[in-house]
This record gives C-alpha cells, structure tokens and sequence, in this order.
C-alpha cells in the first residue's frame, strides 16, 4: 500500500480538531443521533468532504456501556445518553481514502475514573511498544499486563479490570477500515512492518469479557465505491 504523508496528516488534523470539539459537548441529556450527527457534519465541513475523495471515513460510533464498539444509532433512534453511561465515540476521517481510524471514552461518574485510566494507559503502552519488526502477541501482552494491572471500585465493589477477550485491533488500507491481519494476534509470525498502519483497540471491563456477536452492528467496512 503506498502512502502519501501529507494526505494522513490532513485526515489526522481533521480528526483531532472534531475529536476536541466533540469531547467539549458530549453530555447527558442528548440523544445518540444528534451526537453523532454533529460529529459527522464537523468532519464534512472541516475536510471539505467531496464523495470518494475525503470525508467521514466510517459512521461514527457511539456505544453505550456493555456495547464495547462498533453501533451507530440509526435515523429515528430515541436514545438519549444518562449520567451514568460509559459511552465510547468512534470517529473515522479520511483525505484520498487514507484513514484515521481513532476513538475515545466519555464517562460522567467519577466512579469509572479507573476503568478510563486504564484503557488510557494500555494504549500508551501499545504506542510504545510498537514499531518495525515488534511482535504482534507481544505487544497484545504488554497492553493485556497494563490494563490487567488495574483495579475499579463500582457501588462498593472492587472488581480486575480485564481486557475484552475477541475484540482486537486491526490494520487499516486504503478505503478499508479493516485489512488484513490483526492486532494483537497469537501468532508469532506476524510482525510489524515498516509502512503499516495499525489500529490499537484496548476495550475493558470488570469481567473476563466477551464481545457479543448476535448484537446489530451497522457499519464494518468503507470502500470507494469502485
């Protein structure tokens, strides 16, 4: 896949100017379809959004508490986000079909403080350990161990924070969301290579959790129509 730098750095500064602005309203009280609804209109307006060649990569994601990824509300849905949701917001832009795929956690009781914190500390240690020739079930144990490593107290009760079992990062091509191999993976074999992008997904929860395949997904994949 060949890249062209500047075209990632046009649909990067896309997103983390949405991203700021998302993260400055998302509050109780509103519904999921206009959340989403704005997020997508800041991305066409600040990349210039024209059909195939840039715009929103992927419907943004917004799921709620025990829907670890992956939903978008679709039109006409009457969900409205409540103080107590842990809500994670999925947002994709791309310029020439170059993606950035990235997300982030939104939660309004300080009683989840520890369960963000340590998703946040996973990602940092799944940047770090990354680069060419490393090891994809390598870096899937350190960012296991660190997320692992924390501990959440919800209503009076301690729980190990662990990682969602079947829910993995993936590699990311051009005009697909998703491609070839993932990450992190148990097979030695695969390793990182130079001109790979990689999405890092670090999902927790309380329990050893699984991700539910039987839920209604709306959106896996963006192609170029070609």
């Amino acid at each position: 896949m060949e890249y062209d730098y500047d075209c990632m750095r046009k649909a990067a500064e896309c997103h983390r100017q949405v991203r700021k602005y998302a993260q400055s309203f998302i509050r109780p009280g509103l519904k999921l379809t206009k959340i989403v609804t704005d997020i997508e209109n800041a991305v066409r307006r600040l990349i210039k959004a024209n059909k195939a060649e840039a715009g929103v990569a992927f419907p943004c994601g917004c799921s709620i508490n025990s829907c670890a990824a992956h939903f978008t509300p679709n039109p006409g849905d009457e969900k409205i986000l409540q103080k107590g949701d842990v809500v994670k917001i999925d947002i994709g832009t791309h310029f020439k079909g170059l993606l950035i795929d990235s997300a982030f956690t939104v939660a309004f009781d300080p009683m989840f403080d520890n369960l963000l914190l340590a998703s946040k500390e996973a990602t940092n240690t799944g940047v770090r350990e990354a680069g060419i020739d490393a090891r994809l079930d390598e870096i899937g144990e350190r960012i296991q161990e660190t997320m692992e490593s924390h501990e959440v107290e919800i209503k009076g009760k301690t729980y190990k924070v662990r990682c969602v079992k079947n829910l993995q990062g993936h590699q990311v091509g051009r005009y697909h969301v998703r491609s070839l191999s993932r990450n992190p993976s148990i097979d030695p074999r695969w390793k990182m290579c130079a001109h790979s992008q990689r999405r890092s997904s670090t999902k927790n929860g309380r329990r050893r959790s699984l991700r539910n395949r039987n839920l209604r997904l709306n959106w896996q994949r963006c192609s170029d129509g070609r």
